[in-house]
């Protein structure tokens, strides 16, 4: 089996060094909030795979390879949970992200049992957003962000 290089980590094609890009999954039943995530998030040097609901996330999943899921919660066909689920039961182990407008709230431990790394409201700060992936997808050590 081939080396699959980590996000961030680099490796020499010939003469050049190439950065490998974490890759995203972004998961939302908005196109607007897509649109936004793919280009917030490749301007940041992600590459980033798409999908408008649940069913196109799971079919998605093995081909995209994600390092990182950041997966709306509420979707036309399932909620955020039942597509996590799905997923991990496919053998993507990778850190998932809640981004939904709902109130965590007293639902954070729910996620939590569900698998998910961390949480992000939307509509949310980018900034706050870009943060958490880089915490979740860089082995180096950076901070938690797995409460906010």
């Amino acid at each position: 089996m081939p080396h699959r290089f980590l996000p961030g980590e680099q490796w020499n094609r010939g003469r050049k060094a190439v950065h490998v890009p974490a890759r995203v999954l972004a998961v939302d039943d908005n196109n607007d909030t897509l649109e936004v995530i793919s280009i917030v998030l490749t301007l940041h040097g992600y590459a980033v795979t798409t999908a408008p609901n649940g069913a196109t996330a799971i079919r998605s999943a093995p081909l995209a390879q994600p390092d990182v899921v950041l997966l709306d919660f509420t979707l036309p066909d399932m909620n955020g949970i039942d597509v996590l689920k799905a997923l991990r039961s496919q053998g993507v182990t990778c850190p998932a992200v809640a981004w939904t407008a709902m109130d965590f709230g007293s639902g954070k431990q729910a996620y939590r049992e569900a698998g998910f790394d961390a949480f992000c409201g939307k509509p949310g700060d980018m900034d706050l957003l870009v943060r958490i992936l880089l915490a979740l997808t860089q082995p180096d050590g950076a901070p938690s962000v797995a409460d906010r």
